[in-house]
């Protein structure tokens, strides 16, 4: 499950990275991926990925409005 979720968050982190500098949904994306990240180091997976899923919601939503 690790291993699925540190891919999870990186191909999200690589999408944040695209997203226009200095937007909120930029900001918020980065502090989604922080306490992603914060969460796997203390190998708490449940909410790794929780954290994830809701951050895919949250950019795959701001794509449609796009």
């Amino acid at each position: 499950m690790l291993d699925r979720l540190l891919k999870k968050a990186w191909s999200l982190a690589a999408r944040v990275r695209t997203l226009p500098p200095d937007t909120e949904i930029a900001h918020e994306a980065a502090v989604q991926i922080r306490d992603a990240t914060e969460f796997l180091r203390s190998r708490m997976l449940k909410e790794a990925d929780l954290t994830l899923t809701r951050l895919m919601r949250m950019l795959s939503s701001e794509a449609a409005r796009s």
